[in-house]
């Protein structure tokens, strides 16, 4: 993304490779991201698992997106996001813009009926396909409205079967099982002609740090806007997690789940609410990061921890989370 505007608190360097940590797992999805599916729609690869650790089915009906997005210490909120049902399917997306708010937030108004348009009233398109032409649409409309705005994509779908996501740029799924877990794969900027090296970071034509994202029509030659689509197994899921770089930049993924599997043992059962929320930085009073609700359902709550988490360390990026307790 282009550099936002920095304020008087740095971010952090971090050693760790957030790109590919060693816990993701690489898919066998090679562009153009086909999948093995039977005309029908049957997955032809690996059998995936319709049912929970106790054998109980998991009808997507009983669970719930829950999101936290806080400014944190940018000037601007530029992330989104959304959830809704589509045939049987739980859907929630991330959107992290850049370069101004509008495209990210034109992505979360919209996917909804991108998605039912490509997918919603047809017997034979499988959803990935719909996941696919729907970006593609919302891509060609945000660079005809926004020109000089780009937006990131995450979006993860799930229903009694299986866990489809479709990742455009850095925000991330996650998805936690008892004894595991698995993240959706980053695309890293590779060095070339239409690189270089701005302030220590290898940036394309010196503005974006990646090259796989929605809109910037200036940049529209130099990016790849394909989805990479994956699928996962809902057998022992505990959780699902959606989040921007905002976390995936601030906490390594070992360190989420980590944090995650903690509150859902523990429920949050200690945490105390910080009673100060909307506090005086730079001349404004704003809210930055969202308390810890004793009253939430568990799923806002986790959401509202690991944003909260965030906020004290020394990133300044705007920080969206969703979470789903299985």
């Amino acid at each position: 993304r282009r550099p936002k505007k920095k304020l008087s608190i740095s971010p952090m360097n971090f050693s760790h490779d957030f790109i590919s940590p060693k816990s993701i797992r690489q898919s066998s999805i090679s562009p153009p991201f086909q999948i093995p599916f039977s005309p029908s729609g049957q997955f032809l690869g690996q059998k995936l698992q319709s049912q929970n650790k106790s054998g109980v089915f998991l009808p997507p009906v009983a669970k719930k997106y829950y999101f936290s997005s806080i400014l944190n210490k940018s000037w601007q909120q530029e992330d989104a996001f959304t959830s809704f049902e589509s045939q049987n399917y739980k859907i929630a997306a991330i959107f992290d813009g850049h370069g101004g708010c509008n495209a990210s937030k034109y992505c979360a108004q919209n996917l909804k009926q991108k998605v039912e348009k490509f997918y919603g009233d047809s017997l034979f398109e499988t959803l990935e396909n719909a996941f696919t032409q729907s970006i593609q649409e919302l891509n060609s409309e945000i660079q005809e409205l926004y020109p000089f705005e780009g937006t990131t994509c995450a979006i993860v779908a799930m229903n009694d079967v299986r866990v489809v996501t479709a990742i455009v740029g850095d925000s991330q799924i996650q998805l936690g099982y008892y004894n595991d877990f698995l993240a959706t794969q980053i695309l890293k900027l590779k060095e070339s002609e239409h690189t270089t090296v701005v302030d220590g970071v290898l940036r394309l034509k010196g503005k974006l740090n990646f090259d796989h994202c929605l809109g910037d029509l200036e940049l529209k030659e130099f990016l790849n806007q394909e989805p990479i689509i994956e699928q996962f197994k809902v057998e022992n899921l505990k959780y699902i997690a959606l989040f921007s770089d905002g976390l995936g930049n601030t906490f390594t993924n070992e360190k989420i789940d980590e944090l995650i599997k903690n509150d859902l043992q523990t429920k949050l059962a200690e945490e105390t609410d910080i009673k100060v929320n909307v506090i005086e930085r730079y001349g404004k009073k704003r809210m930055e990061f969202e308390n810890v609700q004793e009253n939430a359902l568990l799923g806002k709550k986790i959401a509202q921890h690991l944003t909260k988490e965030a906020y004290y360390t020394s990133q300044y990026d705007n920080v969206t989370v969703g979470v789903m307790v299985i």
